[in-house]
């Protein structure tokens, strides 16, 4: 048996072997990337439904990555993980290659028995050139697993064009999803898209004086607003509505700033809102 007979048909084997690895791969990062959408899209949602407030966006978190973490150990680790040894690899060859008629593992076979097999040198050199003969005919098992591979491909490729589609023509909260929820070296607070800034905040207004206080919107947009105010601290509260106001940023459209001018006979502390 000649070395360089010998090393094509380890040269074989370890092909089929890299191909089969790489089909294992792709069709769990297929399953990770299509999983992992649909769990983003319904912590987003989850995200919507409770507002964005600073519990559900922690809560989110967790659960997402969890969730990321569990798919790609299961999905494409322990596959990943598993070995497979050169008869196997050969019969899987011939599974897929009928043509081969078990050359490749009768010589994988007589190549690993060499040192006590009671077959002769001779014989085991002619099983070793047949079956790479037969692996040259069939390109060295570079068809295994095309198929399989291009389609993978091809489906992770359509699942990145719809991820893209939705966050671009989706609802504005998929896009806010994205950074509140994998950007987690930000403030929750600062990741809820929607706040309210109230101005002047805590202020003393003098007696006989008029007092301005604007809330401007910042992520969703409202028609109306109401201010609630009391005279005194005993006093029951009272609504205000607020006057709106065009936005000052054109580039900003969804922002609004409200005004509201108190009543000379307020008193002279601040209404509480």
């Amino acid at each position: 048996m000649t070395e360089y007979n010998s090393s094509e048909l380890l040269t074989v084997i370890r092909e089929v072997r890299r191909r089969w690895r790489m089909k294992l791969a792709l069709r769990g990062a297929l399953g990770v990337v299509g999983l992992g959408l649909i769990v983003f899209l319904l912590s987003a949602y989850g995200l919507e439904s409770w507002r964005f407030t600073a519990g559900a966006i922690v809560t989110f978190r967790i659960v997402l990555g969890v969730a990321l973490l569990g798919l790609i150990g299961y999905l494409l680790v322990r596959p990943l993980m598993r070995q497979a040894t050169d008869e196997q690899v050969a019969l899987y060859l011939e599974e897929h290659e009928p043509s081969l008629q078990a050359a490749i593992i009768s010589a994988v076979e007589a190549q690993r028995d060499l040192g006590g097999s009671v077959y002769s040198a001779t014989l085991i050199r002619r099983l070793v050139e047949s079956a790479v003969e037969k692996a040259r005919s069939i390109d060295f098992g570079r068809h295994v697993e095309r198929t399989p591979v291009r389609q993978y491909g091809a489906m992770l490729a359509a699942i990145a064009v719809a991820a893209i589609a939705i966050f671009m023509l989706g609802p504005a909260y998929l896009r806010h999803a994205v950074s509140a929820l994998l950007i987690v070296s930000r403030d929750v607070e600062a990741a809820a898209p929607y706040n309210i800034a109230v101005t002047p905040g805590n202020a003393t207004v003098p007696r006989g004086a008029d007092q301005s206080i604007t809330a401007k919107l910042s992520g969703f947009d409202a028609e109306q607003a109401t201010l609630m105010v009391r005279k005194t601290p005993d006093a029951a509260y009272e609504r205000v509505p607020l006057l709106r106001l065009p936005p000052f940023e054109a580039a900003a459209p969804i922002k609004l700033l409200l005004a509201l001018a108190l009543a000379p006979q307020m008193p002279g502390k601040a209404p509480e809102t």
